[in-house]
């Protein structure tokens, strides 16, 4: 977990208040059809196939494990899977020791695109 965050927090869209929260092994299913989903990420090879299953396990399983790395999810008021995103902390030398964090594989389930869910887990 990264120090300092604190979750879980309300986003509030246009339309909706969801809910950000850490990633739990049972959302599993959920990331892989995120990842899915989205057609850069499924050019690349991401697909909810069950087959692919340990590989997203282990993956998932060690980014948990990781102090630097959190695998968030934005559900809706019936924990319902809306998007997901992953943060990792860098520690660096330049800046007088000051820490980055990359934002990276965020990704909206199609049917939220473009109602402000990436803003709001921006914000």
């Amino acid at each position: 977990m990264i120090s300092g965050l604190d979750l879980p927090i309300a986003l509030k869209t246009s339309t909706s208040i969801l809910m950000l929260r850490r990633a739990r092994v049972d959302d599993l299913p959920a990331l892989m059809k995120l990842l899915a989903d989205d057609p850069v990420s499924a050019s690349r090879g991401d697909r909810s196939d069950p087959a692919d299953m340990p590989a997203y396990e282990r993956a998932l399983a060690e980014l948990i494990a990781d102090s630097s790395n959190e695998i968030l999810m934005v559900v809706s008021d019936t924990d319902d899977p809306v998007a997901t995103m992953q943060l990792t902390k860098i520690p660096r030398m330049a800046r007088r020791g000051s820490t980055r964090l990359l934002v990276e594989a965020v990704r909206v389930a199609s049917e939220h695109r473009s109602g402000g869910v990436g803003s709001a887990m921006m914000r």
